[in-house]
């Protein structure tokens, strides 16, 4: 696969760049409340220099410069420049990886989907929950796959048939507000039931029965979207009942 580097962002966070950008800080991100004191307006621009670069397997670059701009990488090579708005900072002796993406992770969310907003009848099905809005860092995993060279992870929601939507993120020591690439990355279905459930739980309760409910959700979602836009055409026709889990399936 050809290499790009605005693409990096996709395979970012490096764990050599992450430590160092955490060392010299970012600036804050943007709020709606008034500064309190000085305002102070911190450049986010890095030119790593003088490093040795690995950007894909068999490619390397002996002596090259790295610029991040905001977190993204805007520019990689031997040819490449610090701007003049850059930090400058020697990697010398240094060599910088792309990093590995675990592609699939699971967390375990509390929330009691069935008392939030108008949820499904069945409480296995809550496509509306997303992992971006109950999601916390796990510093002791997160350092342990540093250590592996994995930088970014998709999470989902560990339970249910119909579990949710999962968010991409970093497995750098920052805030939520910057962990988190990417929200509503994917929706994500379990076609069985839990280890050890049975009937006594509630429908399903069988493997057969876990796909019987997606399925029929998946058409339940279809009949919903079509109720909803007949009553926009018509507004004396009934109007349907709202469910934040059909409609959400339904993007």
């Amino acid at each position: 696969m050809a290499w790009r580097p605005r693409n990096w962002i996709a395979l970012v966070a490096l764990v050599a760049i992450a430590a160092l950008v955490a060392h010299y800080g970012f600036a804050a991100p943007p709020t709606t409340p008034p500064v309190i004191g000085l305002a102070q307006n911190t450049p986010a621009v890095f030119a790593l220099t003088n490093a040795r670069i690995v950007p894909e397997p068999g490619k390397v670059i002996e002596k090259g410069t790295i610029v991040v701009r905001d977190g993204v990488i805007e520019a990689a090579g031997a040819e490449t420049k610090p701007p003049a708005d850059a930090r400058v900072i020697d990697l010398a002796g240094k060599t910088v990886y792309a990093g590995l993406i675990d592609a699939f992770g699971e967390v375990t969310i509390a929330a009691d989907i069935t008392k939030q907003g108008a949820a499904n009848w069945n409480p296995q099905v809550a496509p509306q929950l997303d992992t971006a809005d109950h999601y916390a860092a796990d510093e002791a995993l997160n350092g342990k796959l540093r250590s592996q060279g994995i930088t970014v992870r998709l999470v989902a929601p560990a339970t249910r048939i119909i579990k949710g939507q999962s968010a991409l993120v970093t497995t750098g020591s920052s805030e939520n507000s910057r962990a988190i690439l990417k929200r509503g990355v994917a929706q994500h279905f379990r076609l069985t039931i839990s280890f050890g459930q049975g009937r006594e739980a509630g429908y399903p309760g069988s493997p057969m029965g876990a796909v019987a409910l997606a399925r029929q959700t998946l058409l339940d979602t279809d009949w919903y979207g079509k109720a909803w836009a007949a009553w926009r055409r018509d507004t004396k026709l009934p109007r349907p009942e709202r469910n934040d889990a059909l409609d959400s399936l339904a993007a």
